[in-house]
């Protein structure tokens, strides 16, 4: 079950740079991803992958909002 406090919660703090708060993510919602994945491509390995795929993205989509984020306060420093 997805519960959009928790996720609205977890997203805030990512964007304040908490780190920790993607593992919750990820312990919380993996296996979710991942029986979507399934139930649609009906084999472990590429639903594995897809699963992979989400949260790689997750991670790297966050570091590029926070590096932009510091640019930009050095820049109006």
């Amino acid at each position: 079950m997805i519960d959009k406090q928790e996720l609205h919660k977890i997203f805030s703090e990512m964007r304040k740079g908490n780190n920790s708060q993607f593992e919750i993510l990820y312990k919380n919602y993996n296996q979710l991803v991942y029986k979507i994945a399934f139930s649609i491509l009906k084999n472990k390995e590429n639903s594995e992958d897809v699963m992979q795929t989400v949260f790689a993205k997750i991670c790297a989509s966050m570091i590029f909002w926070l590096s932009n984020l510091f640019a930009l306060s050095s820049y109006w420093a």
